[in-house]
């Protein structure tokens, strides 16, 4: 079994019905392919299912094309072997490297960036997604200026950090002055959120 990119299918040998996938490492791939088959939570039901019912040894693993461009060429194969037919293949999703079954138009760069951008955790950060601040947030209940009230009012830590000066507030009275929980106190002290203001 190779570890390059590429096309693969998993046949039921008696009745040639065929999944086709893809993956960047083949072998990888396959390896967990069999691991969910055996035990039993493989995500496609169908597959799933002719696997419990015919056994293991029913099928084979086939390595249709070495390949780095895996979108078009699974989508090829997926026509061309015509997968997602319940008579001829396992698959359910009409478009590759997809898990919807709703077939959509052709994607952008910009778009397949931005939604690559969004995978990788990094949404939010005005990348894949504008960031809203102060006003523009609906959802905030705090402004700019009131968060610089409440850092005023809770005070600068001592030099060894550890303290405050004495008579300074609580996160739970600047919670119930401004109508918060006390965890947004925290987060625009902190500047874990409210980074932007000074």
């Amino acid at each position: 079994m190779t570890e390059k990119p590429g096309i693969y299918a998993i046949r039921h040998i008696e009745s040639e019905k065929v999944y086709v996938g893809s993956a960047s490492n083949i072998s990888k791939r396959w390896h967990r392919h069999r691991k969910d088959l055996r035990l039993g939570r493989h995500p496609n039901k169908h597959l799933q299912a002719a696997w419990t019912m015919y056994g293991e040894d029913a099928f084979v693993f086939e390595v249709l094309e070495l390949t780095n461009d895996l979108d078009i060429r699974e989508q090829f194969w997926m026509d061309y072997m015509e997968c997602t037919n319940p008579k001829k293949g396992y698959n359910y999703c009409p478009i590759a490297r997809s898990t919807h079954g709703v077939k959509r138009g052709p994607e952008s760069e910009e778009y397949r960036r931005r939604k690559s951008l969004y995978l990788k955790g990094k949404c939010g950060c005005g990348i894949a997604s504008p960031v809203r601040r102060g006003k523009d947030n609906h959802q905030s209940k705090l402004t700019e200026e009131t968060v610089r009230e409440i850092r005023l009012l809770y005070g600068e830590p001592t030099p060894d950090g550890k303290r405050r000066p004495r008579g300074s507030v609580t996160y739970l009275e600047l919670a119930n002055k401004y109508g918060v929980v006390q965890s947004v106190i925290y987060e625009a002290i902190r500047g874990i959120t409210w980074k932007h203001v000074k």
